[in-house]
C-alpha cells in the first residue's frame, strides 16, 4: 500500500508546483513514464539518480524531495545570522561613536573594503559577510567627526536616510 510521506509522493507535488505532467516530467528527467508513475505511486523507492534528475529538472534542492527540508531551513537560519548584522550596522551611526572601536586609517579602510570586494567577486559571501558589519562600523567611526551636523548628511548615513535622504542640505 502506497505511503504519502515518500519520495515519490514529494516529487509528484513538486512536479505539479512546476506545471508538469507525469509524460513531460519523464521526458524532461531522461526516465520512463512508467518508473515516474511507480515511483509517484510509492510502488517503488526512488533512486538516487533519479531524485537527482527530479531536483535538477525542477531547480530544486535534492533535500526538498527526500524529506530533510530541515537542511533548507538551517541554510536559511545561517543566512539570516549573516545578515542581521550587516541590516543593523548602519544604525549604529544613530548611537554615536563606540568607544570601543578604534577606525583603522583611511589607507587601511580602503584595503578593508576592497578585500571584501574580491570576497564578493570570488563567491565568498560568507567571509564578506563577516566582516562588512565591522568594516561598517569602522568606517562610521571614522567619518562621524568629518560630517557637518548642519548638512544632514551625517542623519543620511544611518537610519535617517530613510526618512530624509530627500532634504536638501542646509533645509532641515
Amino acid at each position: 500500500m502506497p505511503r504519502d510521506d515518500h519520495a515519490g509522493a514529494r516529487i509528484a507535488e513538486a512536479r505539479k508546483l512546476g506545471g508538469y505532467t507525469q509524460r513531460g516530467f519523464a521526458d524532461a528527467i531522461g526516465f520512463s513514464y512508467s518508473l515516474l508513475h511507480q515511483v509517484e505511486g510509492g510502488h517503488k523507492p526512488a533512486s538516487r539518480d533519479f531524485i537527482a534528475a527530479c531536483a535538477r529538472a525542477l531547480h530544486i534542492d535534492v533535500t526538498a524531495l527526500t524529506g530533510q527540508p530541515y537542511m533548507t531551513e538551517l541554510q536559511q537560519d545561517r543566512l539570516a545570522e549573516l545578515i542581521r548584522p550587516i541590516r543593523e550596522s548602519p544604525d549604529l551611526y544613530d548611537l554615536g561613536a563606540d568607544p570601543d572601536v578604534t577606525a583603522r586609517q583611511a589607507n587601511e579602510l580602503t584595503v578593508g573594503a576592497d578585500l571584501l570586494c574580491q570576497h564578493v567577486r570570488a563567491a565568498k559571501l560568507t567571509d564578506a559577510a563577516k566582516g562588512l558589519p565591522r568594516l561598517i562600523t569602522e568606517l562610521t567611526t571614522a567619518v562621524r567627526p568629518a560630517l557637518r551636523p548642519a548638512c544632514g548628511a551625517g542623519a543620511r548615513l544611518g537610519s535617517g536616510a530613510r526618512r530624509s535622504a530627500a532634504v536638501p542640505c542646509g533645509r532641515e
